[in-house]
């Protein structure tokens, strides 16, 4: 899950426009937080080329069709329905703690 903290951090890397980049990475397995939030998208991309990432430079042509992977789901969704669970926590329950 991103927090403001890791979104700080993404603005000054931005910031630097990229003048710190030599294709290596500042923390080992930096890549696992961008893997789970696509795998909660259903978007990963092969397992072998997510280790791949893990261990060396990314290649940012493996996450080229993520977007309109995304964008063409949305589409075939009913309008309402995007990203509702099929039933609510505690749905049926009063206040009281009974149906």
């Amino acid at each position: 899950m991103f927090s403001p903290l890791n979104a700080e951090i993404a603005a000054l890397w931005i910031a630097t426009d990229a003048h710190h980049c030599r294709g290596t990475k500042i923390i080992p397995l930096s890549m696992h937080n961008a893997d789970e939030v696509l795998g909660d998208l259903d978007l990963n991309v092969n397992p072998r080329v997510r280790a791949a990432h893990w261990l060396g430079p990314v290649g940012p042509a493996a996450y080229r069709r993520l977007t309109p992977t995304r964008l063409k789901r949305l589409a075939s969704i009913e309008p309402g329905d995007r990203d509702r669970p099929s039933v609510l926590p505690g749905a049926g329950i009063s206040a009281s703690g009974m149906s």
